[in-house]
Formats: C-alpha cells, sequence, structure tokens
C-alpha cells in the first residue's frame, strides 16, 4: 500500500469495522474497509505485502487497534478517521 498523496480523497479514506459493533476499544480486531469495499490484507499473515483488495474479511484482513494516548489511557474515537485521532493523541 502506497501512501503518497498531498490530499485526502475517497481513496485515501478508510472505515474501520469491529466484530462486535459500537465502540472500538484500545487492542480491539479490527478491519479497515476501503472506499470501494475491498478489505486492507496483510499478505501472508503480515510476512508480506500490505494491499487494499480483500474481498471477506478473515485472519489477514484483522488488525489489533492500538490507541497511542499521552496517559495510556484506554480511549475511544468515534467518529473521527484514523489519521486524525492518531494525530490529536499525539503531545
Amino acid at each position: 500500500m502506497r501512501a503518497t498523496s498531498p490530499t485526502i480523497g475517497a481513496w485515501e479514506t478508510f472505515t474501520i469495522e469491529s466484530s462486535g459493533g459500537g465502540v472500538i476499544r484500545h487492542g480491539e480486531p479490527i478491519a479497515l474497509r476501503t472506499s470501494s469495499g475491498a478489505f486492507v490484507v496483510a499478505e501472508n499473515g503480515g510476512d508480506g505485502n500490505v494491499m487494499a483488495n480483500g474481498t471477506f474479511r478473515a485472519a489477514w484482513e484483522t488488525f489489533t487497534l492500538l490507541y497511542v494516548t499521552p496517559h495510556g489511557s484506554d480511549v475511544a474515537a468515534p467518529g473521527l478517521p484514523l489519521g486524525r485521532a492518531a494525530s490529536e493523541n499525539i503531545p
């Protein structure tokens, strides 16, 4: 996966999906879905390329979400784009 665009558009936007729904907590398994509906995939179980071509959610399409906060607290950030949530939590 390449992150080279100077602007944020549909191709640079992902939906974070949790298996349980509701508030997403630190350490929870999540999937990232693209605007076209494909899942982000860690090929070979994380030992290969990161692509956005998964057609369904399975182990290679599942990631662990870790929030980086100044105090290491369990923080939920519903409704914020991933990049914005990460940048707002940096001291």
